[in-house]
């Protein structure tokens, strides 16, 4: 349970953070989330995961829907990625996802250290 909590967590206080602050604060958050919730580091890594993959992919895709679709696809076009704009917004969730689950692996591991 713990764990679904986890992902809200970093859905809503990332995209809270993201607002205001650098997109990097989003690394904070998931480290904090993972640290507080006492994950271990493969259920930091997959929170995280998820939970930045859904933020950063929902978010991109109502960026390219509010604006038709044509910067994603023109830029999927630059990088040569199939199927234009679709490609480049997994891509973008993924650099996402991957960033917010070593942070919060990294969480998780920092929990351990302290309480071990």
């Amino acid at each position: 349970m713990k764990y679904l909590f986890s992902i809200i967590a970093i859905i809503l206080l990332g995209g809270l953070a993201q607002i205001f602050l650098p997109w990097w604060s989003l690394v904070v958050v998931a480290f904090l989330v993972a640290y507080l919730f006492r994950l271990n580091a493969w259920q930091g890594f997959l929170s995280g995961f998820i939970g930045i993959f859904l933020l950063w992919g929902g978010y991109a895709f109502y960026l390219n829907q509010a604006n038709e679709g044509i910067l994603a696809s023109r830029m999927g076009d630059l990088f040569s990625l199939p199927s234009g704009s679709i490609s480049l917004l997994i891509v973008s969730a993924l650099i996402g996802g991957l960033i917010g689950g070593l942070a919060a692996a990294t969480g998780g591991l920092g929990r351990q250290l302290y309480n071990d």
